[in-house]
């Protein structure tokens, strides 16, 4: 996606508003507390809470006891972090342990795989759900309870998503996020229950994948960062699946695609920024660059292309699409793209292709439901998050709270599966100057989607903000890397 589109751009920007960074909360005094108090400081809002069994207070003595040989290591070693961040207290961990009061227990339990999970305090603190993904939200409404007393009331939780695909994207092709400041934007994911970070790798300034197979796509990167190795984005990845957040990769083509163009000319011709889709040998190294990125992201169920904003269209570019679409369910994963096709070829895409609407100009949220298309909602009102060099975009968090996932620019649709969930886009922004926009913004819409029906009263949800985003600010470094933002428009370059 581009921000560079300035006749698309005025309408959104025009209204923009300054967002302006939460002030941490103290934290709240301890003192006697009732289940309700405790675990009604938690966003989302879970959906049920009963009152029920004896507290439990996490000490020194204090384990984390979990099951081995089910791959859990990770997801535990994770939750001693997070639990010594948030309350200063070093737990230790034992594997295939029997908890004792004041333990946190693992299991696995339930067959449902939708990130649905129970937490139980009755002298023990229990977290059961049927996988990772499920055990890694118990962990994030265990947290913010924390932070709000460490000795939790009997309680029982029992929660579960009303929507399965709940995102945040980064740009880090346009500003420069360091490895530390995408591992902050995973512990923002994980406590707020936001299960997929999209990563925006490749554009035409920068290619923050490192290629092997075609290394040049990333020698001469404007923001002057060289791409990330492959060492840190497999940690990376790592540390997001021990949180419950899947890390999507994105390479844009056949559009925004500079660097294939300037850099391997024999390979993916092309004019511009878009590559010559025709050509077999591009289709063929974009699966080659498609497979090393999925060879590095092995934790997603998704592969995002991009398909944006390209001179490619019609038949041939229907069949771009869907070639590279085989490939990528050949590798056991399922394509996103961006809306970038028109209505008249809709029929000639394979209709597994997801499609994540944006703008409404290209191929509108209403007609691409009716097609039959699995959509994503990032429709820039209200989920754009524009960065200080192109306008400082991002709409009040009051307004946020108000999201639907069926309405996308002003486009309405009845409530339907077809409709798979949302994402938050930052664009252009880096990692100073970006954690400030998405730390206000996931939040609301992170209960927006999780829960609807409950999280309707805004000053409530401020209250309950309170303690989570004091938790965040343990789980965060507390200083951001400052990348150099730098983007080149009809004339000069603009840095920041």
């Amino acid at each position: 996606m581009t921000l560079l589109a300035s006749r698309r751009l005025a309408a959104i920007l025009a209204p923009a508003v300054l967002i302006t960074a939460l002030q941490t909360a103290a934290v709240l005094p301890a003192g006697p507390a009732t289940a309700a108090a405790t675990a009604e400081v938690v966003v989302p809002a879970p959906r049920t809470i009963t009152s029920t069994g004896t507290p439990a207070s996490i000490t020194a003595a204090s384990r984390i006891v979990y099951p081995s040989g089910l791959g859990l290591e990770d997801y535990a070693t994770a939750l001693a972090q997070e639990v010594a961040a948030v309350t200063g207290t070093e737990t230790t961990m034992a594997a295939a342990g029997t908890p004792a009061p004041g333990d946190i227990s693992i299991t696995k339990a339930s067959t449902s795989h939708d990130g649905s999970y129970t937490l139980t305090v009755d002298g023990i603190v229990t977290l059961s759900a049927a996988d990772q993904n499920g055990l890694a939200n118990a962990s994030a409404s265990l947290l913010q309870m924390l932070q709000a007393d460490r000795t939790i009331p009997g309680t029982v939780i029992t929660d579960a998503p009303d929507t399965a695909y709940r995102s945040l994207m980064v740009d880090t092709a346009r500003g420069h996020w360091s490895i530390r400041d995408l591992r902050n934007q995973i512990e923002l994911c994980h406590l707020y229950k936001i299960n997929y970070l999209h990563l925006h790798l490749t554009d035409d300034q920068n290619f923050m994948f490192p290629s092997t197979a075609y290394p040049n796509l990333s020698a001469h990167n404007a923001s002057g960062h060289p791409a990330y190795t492959l060492g840190e984005l497999k940690a990376l990845d790592r540390f997001a699946a021990a949180r419950g957040v899947s890390l999507i990769p994105e390479l844009d083509v056949p559009g925004h695609s500079m660097k294939m163009v300037t850099q391997y000319p024999a390979v993916f011709g092309g004019t511009g920024a878009t590559i010559d889709v025709t050509l077999p040998g591009a289709r063929a190294a974009v699966k080659t660059i498609t497979g090393e990125m999925l060879d590095v992201f092995t934790h997603t169920p998704y592969f995002h292309f991009g398909a944006d904003e390209s001179s490619a269209s019609g038949s041939d570019f229907a069949s771009f699409i869907n070639n590279l679409d085989g490939y990528i369910n050949g590798r056991g994963k399922t394509s996103i793209v961006w809306e970038g096709f028109s209505r008249d070829i809709q029929s000639q895409i394979n209709h597994d292709v997801v499609i994540e609407n944006w703008d409404n100009s290209f191929y509108r949220f209403d007609q691409q439901v009716a097609d039959g298309f699995t959509v994503i909602n990032a429709g820039w009102v209200p989920l754009y998050l524009v960065a200080p060099v192109w306008d400082n975009y991002a709409a009040p968090q009051s307004s946020l709270y108000d999201f639907s996932k069926y309405t996308s620019n002003g486009v309405t649709v009845a409530p339907t599966s077809r409709v798979a969930g949302a994402s938050i886009a930052s664009w252009g922004c880096n990692g100073a100057n970006g954690q400030t926009a998405t730390r206000t913004a996931v939040p609301p819409i992170a209960a927006r989607l999780w829960n609807p029906t409950a999280e309707t009263d805004f000053a409530g949800f401020t209250a309950r903000l309170a303690t989570a985003d004091a938790a965040l600010s343990k789980l965060m470094t507390t200083t951001a890397q400052w990348g150099v933002h730098e983007v080149r428009g009809g004339v000069g370059v603009v840095r920041e």
